[in-house]
């Protein structure tokens, strides 16, 4: 079974979301307490309860296309492969410089 840079892109950028999701999951309680005892008044509670959604977000977006940014970095990753593969300083038959001798 072969497995491609694809398919571990997939995995680690899921894996980072479901992270991600866990993380704020198990801080918010903390956060919010934290909060509500301070001098920083009633907003102060909205803004923690919105970043925390829109990372939220982030984190289900990031599961749901995860194949999308994968095969983004993979298609990048080829074509700039392939243009040094056929760049034409790789190309010569010349040596290469880390292989002359080192001068004196």
């Amino acid at each position: 079974m072969k497995t491609s840079l694809y398919s571990i892109l997939c995995i680690v950028i899921r894996l980072g979301a479901v992270l991600l999701f866990v993380n704020i999951m198990t801080g918010l309680p903390f956060a919010m307490t934290d909060v509500q005892g301070s001098q920083y008044g009633p907003g102060a509670q909205g803004v923690v309860v919105g970043t925390s959604g829109a990372l939220i977000a982030l984190a289900v977006l990031l599961w749901l296309y995860a194949g999308v940014l994968a095969r983004l970095a993979t298609s990048r990753l080829r074509r700039h492969r392939s243009r040094v593969r056929s760049h034409p300083a790789n190309l010569s038959t010349s040596p290469s410089p880390c292989s002359a001798s080192p001068p004196r």
